[in-house]
């Protein structure tokens, strides 16, 4: 997006955080950050011009958002990570750059995986989960 001075904008979903759906005017723009009014706070807001987007409506917003949030996994999920066929993992948290840490099911001496990304890993269903232990 082409950003100027006077400009209306929003900051994507995956990353506004708090400012999500909130409409802001663009103070000033420098190389790769512009600097943002946030309506009804006295405080400007500094934000990289690559994570700004054309005003859309609250609703669009909270939907992107959502779909966003849907392919999210908790901690306590159950998945396989495809790089490590034949062992079951369990989600334990997610960081802020989307990585996760996750333990082996059944313990590995308090070891456990970081950085591990959603894209490398599947979740694992209940009833194939008891169908597995039941042919054990």
């Amino acid at each position: 997006m082409n950003v100027k001075t006077g400009d209306s904008v929003q900051i994507t979903p995956e990353q506004a955080g708090k400012y999500l759906g909130v409409t802001m005017t663009v103070e000033s723009v420098a190389r790769t950050n512009a600097l943002l009014n946030v309506p009804g706070d006295s405080r400007r807001l500094k934000c990289p011009i690559a994570l700004l987007i054309e005003p859309k409506t609250f609703t669009e917003t909270r939907e992107a958002f959502a779909a966003t949030i849907s392919d999210a996994l908790y901690p306590g999920t159950v998945v396989r990570i495809k790089s490590r066929p034949g062992s079951l993992y369990v989600v334990i948290a997610q960081n802020s750059a989307g990585h996760y840490r996750a333990a082996k099911l059944g313990g590995d001496d308090g070891r456990y995986l970081t950085r591990i990304s959603r894209s490398a890993m599947e979740v694992v269903d209940v009833a194939e989960m008891v169908s597995l232990f039941a042919n054990a």
